[in-house]
């Protein structure tokens, strides 16, 4: 787990350094992270901990993480995941995101059907678990998204 660990954070220290380059002014980055369940997950709070850790060892520009928890494990209803979409889309209307972080399971189906088109338009990393009885599922949103699954153990 900590090798997996460990070849996500590489591979998104090279996607960010590939985002950001192609931005030439120094404002700071916005980096929306999405996680799927609720803030109290300790998985959750190593990776968004290592995740800035990364930024503030690798990168070495200004940034701005953004932080969502969509907890929709406890509220699976759609009109509570419209709700929240439509708060989202509303609360970052204004602000240039330059990358958005998807962590967990059943992001990318909630972005595709509720995002606002801005947020479907931004480069994307897609962290989630591969369905084994879904060969066909979709991780990504848009040709910017670079999709990072990890298998389950039987």
């Amino acid at each position: 787990m900590l090798y997996n660990a460990k070849i996500f954070l590489f591979l998104l220290f090279l996607l960010l350094n590939q985002s950001f380059s192609q931005v030439k002014n120094e404002d700071p980055k916005n980096i929306l992270i999405l996680f799927s369940m609720n803030q109290g997950l300790v998985a959750y709070q190593l990776i968004l901990e290592n995740f800035k850790d990364v930024l503030r060892e690798e990168y070495g520009k200004p940034y701005k993480i953004h932080v969502e928890y969509l907890d929709v494990g406890k509220f699976p209803d759609l009109n509570y995941q419209q709700f929240l979409f439509d708060r989202i889309n509303a609360k970052y209307k204004n602000t240039h995101l330059n990358l958005m972080v998807c962590v967990g399971p059943s992001i990318i189906p909630l972005i595709s059907n509720y995002a606002a088109p801005y947020l479907k338009e931004i480069s994307t990393i897609s962290l989630d678990f591969r369905d084994p009885f879904d060969p066909n599922k979709s991780y990504s949103i848009n040709s910017m998204t670079t999709a990072i699954l990890v298998d389950l153990d039987a």
